[in-house]
């Protein structure tokens, strides 16, 4: 579908800076020498540039830092993510979740909230504004778990790349 793959052309572009990040830049740099981030530096002479998706996990490492989780169980969720959940996977409630990036911009394009669950395994799951009543009558609804919404955290990243 052409408006899919013109708005994830439009997400992957590489516009953003440090001045478009809530955390610093030695932050930024702490998360890269730990693994977290998601992008690769392209020179190590110039400022890192990053995508919408790059800015949207960023923001969302920002809140699980601000709750407390470890780094370390950031990078497992993000290996769970990005190279377990690349082609889309089953989830704890038995949803089946698309990449990353795919469920980001199913949620513009169809405009529903989108959250992601996080399990205190580092599992994860993805609901939006619909199916969120679902996993509240599901089996692991009483499992240990962080519910954070990333609908604000795309609203602004798009705002961003309109402001640019």
């Amino acid at each position: 579908m052409k408006e899919i793959e013109d708005l994830r052309g439009h997400l992957l572009n590489h516009v953003f800076n440090k001045k478009d990040l809530t955390v610093s830049y030695r932050t930024v740099n702490h998360y890269d020498s730990m693994g977290v981030l998601i992008g690769k530096r392209t020179s190590s002479k110039k400022w890192r540039k990053f995508n919408a998706i790059e800015l949207i996990w960023i923001e969302l490492v920002v809140i699980l830092r601000e709750i407390g989780m470890p780094l370390l169980k950031i990078l497992k969720l993000k290996d769970k993510i990005f190279n377990e959940g690349k082609i889309g996977s089953i989830d704890k409630a038995n949803f089946i979740n698309k990449s990353f990036e795919d469920e980001i911009i199913l949620s513009i394009i169809k405009k529903y909230d989108l959250y992601i669950l996080v399990f205190n395994d580092c599992n994860f799951t993805f609901h939006d504004s619909v199916s969120l009543q679902q996993w509240h009558n599901g089996i692991y609804k009483n499992e240990p778990h962080v519910n954070v919404p990333l609908s604000n955290i795309i609203l602004e990243s798009l705002n961003k790349l309109k402001n640019l």
